[in-house]
This record gives C-alpha cells, sequence and structure tokens, in this order.
C-alpha cells in the first residue's frame, strides 16, 4: 500500500510537471531541497512529508487530495471538486459545461435540461457500459430486418441504439421547453 501510494504521488507530481511546463528543478527550489530529492518523489522512491506535499499543491495551485490520488479534479474551487466527487464526471467536463451555460449556449443548455429531467439517462449510461465490454470482446448476431436475417456486429447495434435514444432525449428536451 505504501509503494502503491509514493506511485501515485509520484505520477501526479509528474503529470503536473509536464502540464505546467515546470521543471523539477523549480520544484526544487521553492521546497528548499536538493535537485534528486524531487527525482526520488517523481519515481515513487520516496514521498513528500504532510509540509512538502502543502507546499507541492500550492506550488501546483492543487489540492493534496489531488496529489495523494483521493481526487482527480486538480482544481482548488471546492465547488468544482464537490461537483466531481458526487457526480463522477470529470473536472474538465464540468468545466466545460460551466462556460457554456454562462456563455448561454443553447446546445448545452437543451442537453443538460433533457439530462436533468429524462429517466432514460440510465438506459445511455448502460448502453454506454455494454458498448465498452463488446469493444473488448467484439460478437456478432443474427437480426431479423424486414424478414431478412443478417449479422451485425453488436458493438455497432449498441452504438446506434445509445446514440439515438441521446438524440431522442434532447428532442424531448427542446419539445418540453418550447412548450
Amino acid at each position: 500500500m505504501h509503494n502503491n501510494l509514493n506511485q501515485i504521488v509520484g505520477q501526479r507530481i509528474n503529470t503536473l510537471l509536464g502540464k505546467q511546463n515546470k521543471m523539477q528543478k523549480e520544484l526544487a527550489q521553492y521546497l528548499g531541497v536538493q535537485d534528486n530529492v524531487i527525482s526520488y518523489f517523481c519515481s515513487g522512491s520516496r514521498i513528500p512529508n504532510v509540509i512538502q506535499l502543502k507546499r507541492i499543491a500550492e506550488f501546483f495551485n492543487t489540492t493534496s487530495d489531488y496529489l495523494l490520488g483521493m481526487s482527480d479534479a486538480t482544481s482548488r474551487n471546492e465547488d468544482i471538486q464537490d461537483i466531481c466527487s458526487f457526480t463522477g464526471l470529470s473536472q474538465s467536463l464540468v468545466v466545460k459545461c460551466h462556460v457554456e451555460m454562462s456563455e448561454k449556449s443553447t446546445s448545452i443548455q437543451r442537453f443538460l435540461s433533457a439530462f436533468g429531467t429524462n429517466d432514460k439517462i440510465a438506459d445511455i449510461v448502460s448502453g454506454i457500459g455494454m458498448y465498452k465490454r463488446f469493444t473488448s470482446n467484439p460478437h456478432n448476431c443474427l437480426c431479423d430486418i424486414e424478414g431478412e436475417t443478417i449479422e451485425m456486429d453488436m458493438q455497432a447495434i449498441i452504438k446506434t441504439y445509445v446514440s439515438d435514444l441521446f438524440w431522442r432525449i434532447i428532442d424531448e428536451g427542446v419539445e418540453d421547453a418550447e412548450k
């Protein structure tokens, strides 16, 4: 378990260094440690102490929860953290939805309106789960279409079903909004 935590912290530090175009040397200077200490953190052979962890989070403008792997949200904004934690949505999706909503994007508003009021969303989620299962284990099935038996890829069938259901929900949401 301890080794796994070292690896998680190391991977998170590496990811943030890359995303923010920062060097290990900069982090070492910020923490007041030798350059090789950051290398040890990044490789997972050592783990920062509590004070170092807090300072690393400040350096990257993230949270210690993210560094420790307890959250996938890098934002320090508690609302974003809570939404991501509660919904399981990625931080980038939450931020994109917020931007679209603040820009009064009608397509995202229609989607979110339909998403929030339609019980068929569970069918979409279930369909996506089935689609992912068939991605790793493809199957064909025989379908009777207008009296003709056709062999079809299950992945294609599920993808079509989920896509059709998604757009029906959006259209229903638009119709309801226009009433």
